[in-house]
């Protein structure tokens, strides 16, 4: 095969293999992968907050602070942390929310609670995967009440929430960093990336036929270029929606000052060309499986075999003539004689 890299594009570079065959199927031939993905925009809103600061330092991640923000600057964000903020309205775009309720998202905050325990952590959502929260401790947190979205961290209350729609992705924690031991735990730096990754890293290889979604945030209009040519998006409900990127290959969406490239690859089903029966009913049968089977068949006709020839020697062992045991030799048996007839064949001597 063939590997060349292309340009680099805003610290990322496009890598594309090629298989140099002739086949029946020629689209899978073709594969590509992006290389070196900029590091996500981290703008953190609020007071200096070192344990915060000093985590987030050793991502992946490009952090600015500032303790109030403007339209611009929320534009040019691809996360936006609010820490201990009260209430907000939300723009649409991904947020971190520490301490912070956001007052057009379905949630809402009746009060604070004292010392609640952790007594459940989502297993299986992106934020809280291999984050092991069992021994934080936490002095309070607020009293969040939701009617959407889903609980990632559960103990007397919600203790951490998600929720992504209408152009907004956001993870809000209830409690502040300083309200709890969670900054000395090994977990923290893992929610983070977790929670930075979820919230703020797209995807680089999607695959065909999956539809893109970005959040607009204050912008009105795109343009997404990709292997039918160059297109233009508009943004509906703060998010730039692709219903469908059906052709496999490159795609570069630009929007204002940011540019994103991603690959679109050709699922692996899509290459397998094996002939399936007739009647369509399923995979090719399993040759191993088939062979286990019949062997089971064999066993349970032999085990009935056996069975049948037991019951019939048992059957012609009963049919014997029985014989009983004696001391002496076996002698012919003979009629009882009675004393009458024993008298007649005394006379007839004489």
């Amino acid at each position: 095969g063939e590997a060349v890299v292309s340009t680099a594009v805003e610290g990322s570079g496009v890598l594309r293999a090629r298989l140099d065959i002739t086949d029946a199927l020629a689209v899978d031939n073709t594969a590509a992968a992006i290389a070196g993905t900029p590091r996500p925009r981290v703008l953190v809103v609020g007071a200096p907050n070192r344990a915060l600061m000093e985590a987030l330092a050793v991502l992946p991640v490009r952090v600015a602070r500032t303790s109030g923000v403007t339209p611009e600057q929320l534009a040019a964000a691809d996360l936006v942390v609010l820490d201990r903020r009260g209430t907000v309205t939300l723009p649409p775009g991904n947020f971190l929310l520490i301490g912070t309720i956001p007052t057009n998202l379905p949630i809402t905050s009746g009060g604070t609670v004292p010392r609640p325990s952790v007594v459940q952590v989502s297993a299986v959502h992106s934020v809280t995967r291999y984050v092991d929260l069992s021994a934080v401790r936490i002095l309070e947190t607020l009293d969040l009440q939701v009617r959407g979205g889903e609980v990632l961290v559960a103990g007397e209350v919600p203790l951490i929430w998600a929720y992504d729609g209408n152009g907004i992705r956001a993870v809000v924690m209830g409690f502040a960093l300083d309200q709890s031991d969670l900054a000395l735990h090994v977990a923290f730096p893992i929610f983070l990336q977790n929670a930075v990754t979820w919230l703020a890293g797209a995807d680089a290889v999607l695959p065909a036929g999956s539809p893109l979604i970005l959040p607009a945030r204050d912008r009105a209009a795109a343009v997404l270029e990709g292997p039918s040519g160059r297109v233009s998006v508009s943004a509906a409900g703060g998010r730039f929606v692709v219903p469908a990127l059906d052709r496999a290959g490159v795609y570069t969406f630009t929007s204002g000052n940011t540019t994103r490239v991603f690959a679109v690859v050709a699922p692996a089903e899509e290459s397998d060309i094996a002939p399936v029966s007739a009647a369509g009913a399923g995979p090719p049968a399993d040759r191993t499986t088939d062979t286990r089977r019949l062997a089971d068949l064999w066993g349970l006709f032999i085990a009935g075999a056996l069975i049948l020839l037991a019951a019939e020697w048992l059957l012609w062992i009963r049919g014997l003539p029985r014989t009983t045991a004696s001391r002496g030799p076996l002698r012919p048996r003979t009629a009882p004689v009675s004393p009458r007839a024993a008298g007649d064949r005394r006379g007839r001597a004489r």
